[in-house]
């Protein structure tokens, strides 16, 4: 059978059409950005995510979802090694559920084996389902970010070193248009496709069947606006010519069930396009109303993100408008890890066989435990799912303005108070996100205000013991060049070349890379070098922002630079663009926007010797008896 790229090329050679642009602004953007709201397909199956995000506005195809979010990654966790401790087959079940891949946030680097990264927010609650997805993880968010000044100052210490990720901006893409009401549906690859090959719809069309058919209505659509004198009777002969004809010529058997999604009448396609794509119109009573989200939801439009105002804190929360006290400023489902010794990092031992050695003690922990919620008498921590959460930072006893309690029947979301009086054993169990938390105000917030809760007496003598250490050991000191340092200093000065590399060199634990897609050079031009034989190659891309992929990263050596208007600096880099080992090329005119930095593995400031950790305090009040499994 043809693939249904070879349908798309046909049909585009046919209709020969440029793409409508999607850049035109939301008529809606006051209207909530988006709900956290049961999901639907938990109506379907009671087994699937309890928990969903809703468009609360339009959203057109390739515009960015709100609410971008940070990446932590876990290094080397998802190993036998975690899998044979008590409780970690569990744990690493449920958390490998709720992960993004290395290659989506760039961390592939951090660790040995896997720097798979927990995403809050839009990471988690954006659901898969297996017949449809209408967003994606703009790669670029990530791999792109611009570290502005609530990160250290290069080449100096700072208490934040280690303690914060450096993975930031992690931001959902429409990969088509989503009307207000429709569930966000992420692309989780082709990976979660082959393991969920139940369809919880009982739908025989696959997802490339609908997107097959969005890409033809949208073809014929912008034929019909392109010649609008067109008769109803030629537009019925044009589609019956391409539909039948072209489309059954190049897909076979699959040709049938494309057709079924195209209405027969013309009129009707701006219609389906309109809906949102033709998974929506057929399955229009996914679309939730504004009442029933403001029934059964929560708006998530009071907090924004921004430079925090505590010292030391880097980001923070802020009021995204007037919070009035006993407000719930937002809601956060939470992941339960039922032991957090789990989270504690030994060194590799062995690579080839994946073991690590305990003999000397652990080399430190995970850098997820500083986003968790816990109790100094329990072992187990609880990971808020909900967006922008992580953002909140410690106000202490008397200065915060907020504070955490569970979500009750009051809430449009409330917390299932059975669980409460579950042991961490029995905890183990249930694999789902159960517990919800609120964060409420204990006073007016003005918009612009940063929000703070109190993080608890023994969040803050740890803080105070590593903040007393620090200025001992490191204060007023000098820091090793990271590659988020070089990221900013490079921004806008040129890369080091071979001619200047040795008075400038590049500290040795970080690796210049750059971004290429090639293509050959034009005919009667060089093709290899003389003197190192190696192939010569010119770059294509990416020159969009969303193209940017690790799939294209690849280290390089910067043999020279010139300058380019509009790129700042081109180069000419070597780089291993091949399947083999030694298989490198050289490509010219590659632009100074498409090269970057990143550590080498266990390189990174999460890795810092001493760095912070330590869990979020839960009130005394929110932690039941039951969960109580330390004897202090």
């Amino acid at each position: 059978m043809v693939s249904n790229r070879s349908v798309l090329a046909v049909f585009y050679l046919l209709v020969a059409l440029t793409p409508v642009s999607a850049d035109r602004e939301n008529s809606d953007n006051n209207a909530c950005p988006l709900w956290l709201a049961p999901s639907y397909i938990t109506e379907q199956n009671a087994n699937l995510p309890k928990f969903g995000l809703f468009a609360g506005r339009n959203y057109e195809q390739n515009s960015t979802l709100p609410l971008s979010e940070l990446a932590i990654p876990l290094i080397d966790f998802f190993e036998d090694f975690n899998r044979e401790k008590p409780f970690g087959s569990e744990i690493i079940e449920t958390l490998e559920n709720h992960v993004w891949t290395q290659e989506k946030i760039g961390s592939l680097w951090e660790g040995h084996f896997s720097s798979h990264s927990i995403v809050p927010g839009i990471g988690i609650l954006a659901n898969f389902h297996a017949t449809y997805s209408n967003a994606d993880f703009l790669k670029a968010s990530v791999l792109l970010r611009d570290s502005g000044d609530e990160f250290p100052e290069a080449g100096k210490a700072s208490l934040l070193r280690g303690a914060v990720t450096p993975y930031f901006n992690a931001t959902l893409r429409a990969t088509q248009n989503i009307p207000a009401g429709m569930e966000i549906f992420a692309d989780f690859g082709g990976a979660w496709d082959g393991n969920f090959t139940e369809n919880i719809y009982q739908d025989k069309i696959q997802r490339y069947d609908y997107h097959l058919a969005d890409e033809l209505i949208n073809k014929l659509v912008e034929l019909y606006e392109k010649y609008p004198d067109l008769s109803l009777d030629m537009k019925e002969d044009m589609m019956d010519f391409l539909l039948q004809k072209v489309l059954t010529s190049v897909a076979g058997p699959n040709a049938k069930t494309i057709n079924s999604l195209i209405p027969a009448n013309p009129r009707k396609l701006k219609k389906v396009q309109e809906s949102g794509g033709t998974f929506i119109y057929r399955y229009q009573d996914m679309i939730r109303s504004e009442e029933w989200l403001e029934t059964n939801g929560f708006c998530l439009d009071a907090i924004r993100r921004g430079k925090s105002e505590i010292p030391n804190a880097g980001r923070g929360a802020f009021a995204n408008r007037n919070i009035a006290e006993g407000e719930t400023i937002t809601i956060t489902p939470l992941l339960h890890i039922v032991d957090k010794n789990i989270l504690t990092m030994f060194p590799v031992e062995d690579i080839d066989d994946k073991t690590f050695d305990e003999s000397n003690g652990p080399i430190g922990k995970q850098l997820l435990l500083n986003y968790a919620f816990g109790h100094p008498e329990s072992n187990m921590v609880l990971v808020p799912t909900g967006p922008q959460v992580t953002l909140i930072n410690n106000g202490g006893q008397k200065g915060s303005n907020a504070q955490l309690e569970w979500a009750n029947n009051d809430d449009t979301i409330s917390n299932p108070v059975e669980y409460l009086s579950y042991t961490v054993d029995e905890m183990t169990e249930v694999q789902d996100t159960v517990l919800v938390m609120k964060v409420v105000a204990k006073q007016d917030i003005m918009e612009g205000e940063e929000i703070t809760i109190n993080y608890g007496s023994s969040w803050q003598r740890a803080w105070d013991a590593y903040e007393e250490d620090w200025k001992k050991t490191r204060e007023g000191k000098s820091h090793p060049l990271k590659a988020e340092d070089l990221r900013k200093i490079y921004k806008g000065k040129a890369l080091e070349t071979e001619e200047t590399i040795e008075e400038y060199p590049y500290p040795e634990d970080v690796m210049s890379a750059c971004f290429l897609h090639t293509r050959d050079l034009p005919d009667g031009t060089q093709m290899t070098h003389q003197e190192f034989g190696t192939e010569m190659n010119q770059f294509e891309s990416p020159t969009r922002y969303e193209d940017y992929d690790t799939t294209s990263l690849y280290f390089v050596q910067v043999l020279d630079r010139r300058e380019a208007p509009g790129f700042f600096y081109n180069y000419t880099v070597r780089a291993n663009l091949g399947s083999e080992e030694n298989e490198f090329a050289d490509v010219h005119d590659v632009p100074h926007a498409a090269c970057t930095f990143f550590d080498k593995e266990y390189t990174s400031d999460i890795h810092l010797e001493g760095a912070f950790r330590h869990p979020i305090g839960m009130p005394d009040f929110m932690v039941p008896l039951s969960w109580r499994n330390i004897v202090r």
